[in-house]
């Protein structure tokens, strides 16, 4: 049976939402039994559609709140349904007002500078999501978090040894996040960038 993913985008305005989720699609469309679905509401957030589905790749920011039950059901799809997520970019910018969102994410973007080149290094080469994945360089937003307890840091800026890429289990499930993708660009020219969401995805749905 395929890897049912959902494509969740939408939020605040500030971000390519329908363009990165074009490039999302043709990423998940590129790996052998990965199957996309476009979601651009919490709309999503209900039992009879997340029991249709296998992971979420989330690509938001602001504009939104959760209400308890959405909270419930994107926590339980995860945690009980032992779901994957697979967050992107303004994910940890997302739900500002859902501390409980964040607690379960690992992460609460708190700021960033102007877009610039940086580099990133990996940490911990030995964890699936790295994977093909070295020394790097990228231009970017530098986004800084508030990180969360029981993260996995995968991949720092080296420049202030930020954490760029992390990863957590969520009780059955599992959750990967990387702070890439200001741009649409980063998803349809960035090789590194394409293989990473390749690895998350793989990985938050492999449960071994």
């Amino acid at each position: 049976m395929p890897a049912r993913v959902a494509i969740w985008i939408g939020g605040r305005r500030g971000h390519p939402f329908a363009k990165v989720a074009k490039h999302l699609e043709s990423i998940i469309l590129s790996m052998d039994g990965f199957v996309p679905r476009l979601h651009d509401s919490k709309a999503l957030l209900v039992p009879s559609l997340l029991n249709s589905i296998d992971v979420i790749v989330s690509y938001t920011q602001g504009g939104w709140d959760l209400d308890e039950s959405e909270e419930d059901a994107l926590f339980s799809f995860i945690e009980d349904q032992g779901g994957g997520f697979v967050g992107v970019h303004g994910a940890t910018a997302s739900f500002k007002n859902n501390p409980k969102y964040h607690d379960f994410l690992g992460a609460r973007f708190s700021g960033h500078g102007m877009p610039r080149k940086f580099t990133c290094v990996p940490v911990d080469v030995n964890h699936p999501v790295m994977t093909g994945i070295g020394k790097f360089t990228i231009r970017d937003e530098p986004y800084i978090h508030e990180m969360g307890e029981n993260v996995q840091v995968l991949m720092i800026r080296e420049d202030d040894q930020e954490p760029v890429v992390y990863v957590k289990h969520h009780g059955k499930g599992r959750i990967a996040y990387m702070a890439f993708g200001h741009s649409a660009k980063i998803f349809k020219n960035n090789q590194i960038a394409r293989q990473l969401i390749k690895n998350a995805l793989s990985w938050s749905f492999d449960k071994v």
